[in-house]
């Protein structure tokens, strides 16, 4: 691990985490990162684009005013570059967009790293899921911070064709909260009108309240 790089988070790639449990991936994977002597200059949140097309998947000025009020009060940002583009964007052209943007804000040599949970990383050995070329860039040029998540066993990611050569750059970080808060759950709540109040800051709830999104 090198001494110098950039904890980038695009788990939003597939869904927007709304909930604050979600933010303990950038948390825990800087803490990892540290405590292996790098030094983390930073992390974002990347709402996905809307392209991506997943069904319920709400608008995307909605999604990244939601991961910016999850941010306030922490050292993470929320980057609209990704969801701003009008055609589908994969994750691994978000990670070069931050290797070159970083190296010129910070004025370091700053590697972006992914950081996912593990049910993330276990698609990669879907057949199809991702262009084995995107993959391949993404374990060998930038690595991969991976947290734990109930239900996925990371140590057969080893025996993996596509993983388990890359296991250097591959690093399971432990998950201390293991509750299986989702997204889902968020929405759920507002359709049954139950409360979300401890789940997301009191700011997204009210945006979800204003905008009356998740009714459908």
């Amino acid at each position: 691990m090198g001494s110098k790089y950039v904890a980038a988070n695009v788990t939003c790639f597939f869904t927007l985490h709304l909930q604050l449990w979600s933010l303990s991936f950038q948390e825990n994977a800087r803490d990892y990162c540290v405590a292996h002597g790098a030094n983390v200059v930073g992390g974002c949140l990347s709402p996905t684009n809307d392209a991506y097309a997943k069904p319920g998947l709400l608008k995307g000025k909605h999604r990244l005013a939601m991961c910016k009020m999850m941010c306030e009060g922490s050292k993470w940002t929320a980057d609209g570059w990704e969801m701003s583009k009008h055609t589908f964007i994969n994750t691994v052209m978000v990670l070069r967009k931050l290797d070159i943007e970083v190296d010129l804000n910070v004025g370091l040599d700053v590697t972006p790293m992914l950081v996912c949970g593990a049910d993330l990383l276990d698609s990669f050995n879907r057949p199809g899921c991702w262009p084995e070329a995107h993959m391949l860039e993404i374990l060998e040029k930038f690595g991969v911070l991976c947290v734990e998540r109930p239900g996925t066993d990371t140590e057969r990611f080893w025996t993996s064709p596509i993983l388990g050569p890359h296991k250097a750059n591959i690093h399971i970080i432990h998950q201390p909260i293991t509750d299986a808060l989702s997204s889902t759950l968020v929405r759920d709540n507002v359709k049954k009108g139950h409360s979300n109040k401890y789940l997301v800051p009191d700011s997204v709830i009210k945006y979800i309240a204003d905008n009356n999104l998740f009714k459908s």
